[in-house]
């Protein structure tokens, strides 16, 4: 019963995993329109905002995981 208990959170990782994605997807968008923007139109600070957004992103995702792992008790048969 543990084994399927732990393997059944391998949908709530892909939930997870499928937020961030979608997330991190949307970031890639803005990026793109920020570099075929015209150079007057996107500052160095657009850039900077995008990419602390990114790793908040990520940031994120470790931490959903880690909060699911944190609650696993995992014993190895004798």
């Amino acid at each position: 019963m543990p084994g399927i208990r732990y393997f059944g959170d391998f949908e709530r990782f892909a939930a997870i995993s499928d937020v961030t994605a979608s997330k991190l997807d949307r970031l890639v968008r803005r990026s793109d329109l920020l570099l075929e923007s015209q150079e007057k139109d996107a500052s160095y600070e657009d850039f900077v905002d995008l990419t602390r957004k990114m790793d908040d992103v990520v940031v994120d995702e470790i931490a959903s995981w880690q909060s699911i792992f944190g609650t696993k008790k995992i014993s190895v048969p004798v």
